[in-house]
């Protein structure tokens, strides 16, 4: 009884905020609310009730020319159809498509008692629009109907009419943190209609289509995870009666550190784990045939070794996408492989996936042809790559927010044109130093992208450095060759990163160093220079 007196009350006082200042029309035929609102009440009015009969023109006006709506009433509204022209085909007792979207300053709106269709798109980037109450008799909600209503807050809950969802329906209701119950009379919910929501879901034993166990929503026979809530938190076992991870199931589910997915798993569906920052850990069992398109992406917390069992036979290169762990693929796999916890194609002549986890230099295998798409986005660890000649195609965005570089080695005298402009977004072009083989900077400085970083410099197979002390560096291919310098004194390689990777003392006549492809810190007493291995 106190619960209910203090949802009256809480009820009363926000009606009476929106009373204040209200404007009341009643529009007697349809069409002709523009007559009826003065041009200065267009830009004046916050607050507006609406009586009698309205149809889609009136609903457009209401959105287009009453730009400072707060809150809006149409509970006693009576929407008629309308076809007047060859654009318009606004059917009775339906919201049209689009009717309010974009109205960032609306807050609240009361929907018509007589409501049965929500069109699509209605109000979606209403960013203010706090909680809204659907009518009894209301059957549809259309797609993108809600989508971005950041606003929307605490439970949510649908008529026992109500019988269709749409596809994004209340994509990123972040606020959405409560309730959402499902009623038994929903037959249909489109994909991603609760990406983004927080809330716990519950449904109605009868529902015919679906289910929920511990807030999680499944169908009704639990073969299909469809939303886990994103306030799900440390671990989560699914269900040993799953066979498929549903598209973004777990999507933004950041607060989950561990997934336990049963050997019943036949396929993990598109952006699964999408987003799952806090992933420390991820098996995937021998079950899973078919993993959708960045299924783990930026699960970059994901540590130790990623598995992918043989059982596996098909994925984009996208899956793994800023994924963090090191691959391992077994040796008899038919589709893929893996080289030092990278991931490959079986021959590897395609790179798929570079984990994140990977730091320093990387030097790309020089029988690889193909850097696929994605294939180290956001390796934001690595502080230089080095593209061997053979490489012949670079697909989409397979640099991008490769912060940390400082050098990119290219070993193709001829640069790749490459049309997709996302290919090194958010490479720092003007730190990051591009160097090409000898004769090849005038090639590189007028071919996009590679034009786009600000030093470029050309390579020569061999390199004398001549410094104090009669120090002489001579690099040649793998060696780096130091004659002269202090008797006793510490020669020291580090990687662009600050890592030792080989010290040795300086000899009476000559000491040597060999090192893989890439960028290195050569440091001998006060002496330091960036040298580059090819």
């Amino acid at each position: 009884m106190k619960k209910t007196q203090l949802i009256l009350i809480i009820c009363f006082l926000v009606n009476n905020v929106y009373s204040q200042d209200l404007t009341i029309v009643n529009v007697t035929t349809s069409g002709t609310l523009n007559t009826l609102i003065s041009s200065m009440q267009e830009t004046s009015t916050t607050n507006i009730k609406i009586t009698g009969s309205i149809d889609g023109r009136d609903i457009f006006f209401l959105r287009d020319k009453m730009t400072n709506l707060s809150f809006i009433d149409l509970s006693l509204v009576n929407i008629v159809a309308y076809n007047g022209d060859v654009f318009s085909d606004y059917k009775s007792n339906e919201l049209p498509n689009n009717s309010f979207s974009n109205k960032t300053k609306l807050k609240k709106i009361i929907l018509p008692k007589a409501l049965t269709s929500i069109g699509n798109m209605a109000f979606e980037y209403c960013s203010e629009l706090e909680n809204i109450e659907f009518p009894n008799g209301l059957t549809s909600i259309g797609n993108y109907a809600f989508l971005y209503c950041s606003k929307m807050t605490g439970d949510l809950f649908f008529p026992e009419t109500l019988s269709t969802i749409g596809q994004w329906a209340f994509t990123c209701c972040f606020g959405i943190n409560g309730n959402i119950s499902i009623p038994k009379s929903l037959q249909e919910i489109g994909g991603s209609a609760f990406l983004g929501c927080g809330g716990e879901f519950t449904v109605d034993s009868n529902n015919t289509q679906y289910t929920s166990v511990g807030g999680v929503l499944f169908t009704k026979n639990m073969e299909v995870i469809i939303k886990c809530p994103l306030k799900k938190i440390n671990s989560y076992s699914i269900p040993t009666t799953v066979k498929m991870i549903g598209p973004q199931a777990f999507a933004y589910c950041k607060l989950l550190t561990d997934i336990s997915i049963p050997n019943t798993v036949l396929h993990i569906w598109e952006e699964a784990f999408y987003l799952c920052s806090g992933l420390t850990s991820i098996k995937i069992p021998s079950s899973v045939s078919y993993i959708g398109s960045e299924a783990f992406y930026l699960c970059k917390s994901i540590q130790g070794d990623v598995i992918i069992p043989n059982s596996v036979i098909s994925f984009t290169p996208s899956t793994f996408s800023g994924c963090g762990g090191s691959f391992v693929v077994d040796s008899n796999h038919t589709k893929f492989s893996t080289k030092d916890g990278v991931l490959f194609n079986k021959d590897q002549t395609e790179i798929y996936q570079c984990p994140v986890s990977k730091a320093g230099s990387y030097e790309i295998p020089n029988y690889v042809t193909t850097i696929s798409v994605s294939a180290f986005h956001r390796c934001e660890n690595l502080t230089s790559i080095t593209i061997p000649s053979s490489v012949s195609s670079i697909i989409g965005d397979s640099f991008s927010y490769c912060t940390g570089l400082v050098s990119l080695i290219s070993n193709r005298v001829n640069p790749l044109k490459i049309d997709d402009p996302s290919i090194f977004y958010e490479v720092n072009k003007s730190l990051c130093t591009l160097y090409v083989p000898a004769g090849s900077k005038n090639s590189y400085e007028n071919a996009m992208p590679w034009s786009a970083f600000s030093n470029i410099v050309e390579q020569t197979t061999s390199t004398t450095f001549a410094k104090q002390d009669k120090l002489v560096v001579t690099i040649d291919k793998n060696s780096v060759i130091i004659n002269g310098g202090k008797l006793g004194e510490l020669a020291q390689v580090f990687s662009l990163s600050g890592l030792k990777t080989d010290e040795q003392t300086i000899k009476n006549h000559q000491t040597a160093f060999t090192l893989r492809n890439g960028v290195y810190i050569l440091k001998i007493g006060n002496y330091s220079e960036k040298i580059v291995v090819r």
